[in-house]
């Protein structure tokens, strides 16, 4: 099978394989990565919105891919759940017969000073973080990996995401 990624991103390409690899065992898989535009802002303030972000990366990458049998979008984005701002990912799958699957990752509740930078727009979740923790802005960093002290990585944040939008898409075709 082939799946087409849309994203230049080592560590989301990188969390795709690892869950194909969980989700469908022994078969034999390859991983495409396309650059797509996800059509929203750089930095989703929302669930939805994120969701839009992912969906259009996965159609995009599908269409851009011929001979790809699925697209599969992640997008990150941040929302408010009460007086915290939450960060999470969204993953989309689709297959070349319209079906589509959808994945969530965990939320992980950002730090107030890095909160604030987001939710005012004034930058990236990536940037805030470089900025709070003092280390170089790199959108290929792991900020999963420096809000939860290295105990969760970007990789483990998006496969689990991208199993339960694998298994949405086949409880659908099933």
């Amino acid at each position: 099978m082939k799946f087409a990624v849309g994203s230049r991103r080592a560590v989301k390409l990188e969390a795709v394989e690892a869950a194909i690899g969980s989700y469908y065992g022994g078969i034999s898989a390859e991983i495409l990565s396309c650059d797509v535009k996800s059509d929203i802002a750089d930095q989703p303030l929302t669930l939805s919105v994120t969701s839009i972000g992912a969906l259009n990366r996965a159609m995009r990458s599908l269409r851009n891919t011929p001979g790809a049998d699925m697209g599969v979008g992640l997008e990150a984005g941040i929302e408010r759940v009460g007086d915290r701002i939450v960060d999470f990912g969204v993953v989309q799958v689709i297959g070349r017969n319209g079906v589509r699957g959808l994945g969530i990752t965990e939320g992980i509740a950002l730090p107030e000073e890095v909160a604030v930078l987001v939710e005012n727009g004034a930058t990236e979740l990536s940037d805030a973080v470089a900025r709070v923790y003092d280390i170089d802005s790199d959108k290929t960093r792991d900020c999963t990996g420096v809000l939860t002290s290295g105990r969760l990585g970007v990789v483990q944040f998006y496969k689990a995401a991208v199993i339960s939008a694998l298994e949405d898409y086949d409880r659908q075709v099933a």
